[in-house]
């Protein structure tokens, strides 16, 4: 089974029915950059796509897999070709395990935990089952996985980062900058986490928190995210988002900073960290810091 062959013969099909990739993907459902990896020789569609591009561009699946059109006599020959290969080199065993966007977790814990077993048959791997094992992990999400036939599988991953805690009811939600709960726990964690205070109303594992009050969870992921743009996630301790109309903060040195609304929310932070670096050079450990004009900062030893 010759991959390059077969995608210079998807490619020649293509253009004889007057179609770009990217219209070619539209058809089947995959992106123009899917397509051209099948083109390229680089990775083989999958059996039910096969079977659909088949269709798309007036073919048999046999010779789709022969890279060539075949004339009719030739299509038991080539079919008992295809099969033999394919028994010979036991092409559809599952060989490597590719793994990309992982970070903090090595390529073998992820292949763990997507429940693949190398020597399985390709042919079927259900994706559903392998998203199934996933969910199992809430620190790390699958964003795509490609069979790449006849014996490889490139698994696409994000690792979610704890970036918060939320105290619901005595319970402690960890979360991501997205808002994800990553673990509940009986007493704060260990680590930098950033308290948030929220008005809760779910707080499901593995879901994105609710909150009982409209605007409040994306006020939380606005900041957080200005934080991080900002270089002043090691800066702030607390972030107060119950009243979205007074929205603050509390720096590690115990500054409270008045927000206000989330409007000219980079603004009014670029203030607040000019202000407070100059606050803890002075050593001053106490106050309140209001910069929910965007325009100015105003600090008040109280």
């Amino acid at each position: 089974m010759d991959q390059v062959k077969i995608g210079k013969f998807i490619a020649v099909l293509r253009k004889e029915k007057g179609m770009t990739q990217e219209q070619l993907g539209a058809k089947l459902g995959v992106t123009n950059k899917t397509v051209s990896r099948w083109e390229n020789g680089n990775y083989m569609p999958d059996v039910e796509m096969l079977s659909l591009l088949s269709n798309e561009l007036d073919v048999s699946i046999n010779e789709l897999i022969s890279g060539e059109r075949l004339a009719a006599g030739d299509f038991r020959e080539a079919a008992d070709k295809n099969l033999v290969t394919a028994l010979n080199n036991s092409v559809f065993t599952l060989k490597e395990i590719v793994v990309r966007g992982n970070e903090a977790y090595s390529d073998a814990e992820i292949a763990a935990l997507s429940g693949l077993i190398l020597g399985e048959d390709t042919l079927k791997i259900e994706k559903s089952r392998i998203k199934g094992n996933f969910s199992r992990n809430h620190y790390v999400e699958l964003i795509e996985m490609d069979i790449l036939y006849p014996d490889r599988v490139l698994l696409t991953v994000r690792e979610r980062q704890p970036r918060a805690a939320v105290n619901c009811a005595g319970v402690i939600l960890v979360i991501d900058a997205e808002g994800v709960i990553l673990e509940r726990m009986a007493s704060m964690p260990a680590g930098d986490l950033i308290t948030v205070s929220m008005n809760v109303s779910l707080s499901a594992q593995g879901h994105s928190i609710k909150s009982t009050k409209s605007g409040e969870l994306e006020a939380m992921k606005l900041i957080l995210a200005g934080l991080d743009a900002q270089g002043m996630t090691g800066l702030v301790s607390e972030i107060n988002v119950r009243d979205r109309f007074n929205l603050y903060m509390v720096s590690n040195t115990g500054v409270q900073i008045i927000l206000g609304e989330k409007d000219d929310l980079d603004d009014k932070l670029v203030l607040a960290r000019l202000v407070l670096e100059k606050l803890t050079e002075e050593g001053v450990m106490s106050g309140v810091l209001d910069v929910s004009t965007g325009k100015n900062a105003v600090y008040a030893d109280r």
